[in-house]
């Protein structure tokens, strides 16, 4: 039977954490950050998934919204690529160290930009 929460419960105390003390990534074996992890909703291992748009983490899995269940669900990259049949895992991307504004072209307007990379 499912525990019933009063208003001075405290959720955090009720949810549950993993059981093993998975101190590094499934997928790279780094060691993983409280903030940027995520477990595998296929194999129940933890990886590293940026949740907030400041971490400087890597992604070694994805996160989407099923819509059949109505809830976000979370893949490692080694899960994702046994569902669609490759047999090694891609290579997490590379960031581009620059940062976005100084990739910017000064002097050049958005549409110019743009037109320039259409080729017009």
């Amino acid at each position: 039977m499912g525990t019933i929460l009063t208003d001075d419960t405290n959720l955090s105390a009720t949810m549950t954490q993993p059981t093993t003390e998975q101190t590094s990534c499934a997928v790279c074996d780094d060691p993983l950050q409280a903030d940027a992890q995520a477990d595998c909703y296929s194999c129940g291992q933890l990886f590293h998934l940026a949740l907030t748009s400041n971490s400087e983490v890597d992604d070694c899995g994805q996160v989407w919204i099923d819509d059949e269940v109505m809830a976000l669900q979370f893949a490692c990259n080694r899960c994702l690529a046994e569902l669609a049949g490759a047999a090694d895992q891609p290579e997490p991307p590379q960031r581009d160290a620059t940062p976005r504004a100084q990739r910017a072209e000064p002097g050049r307007s958005a549409r110019e930009i743009a037109r320039r990379r259409r080729g017009r």
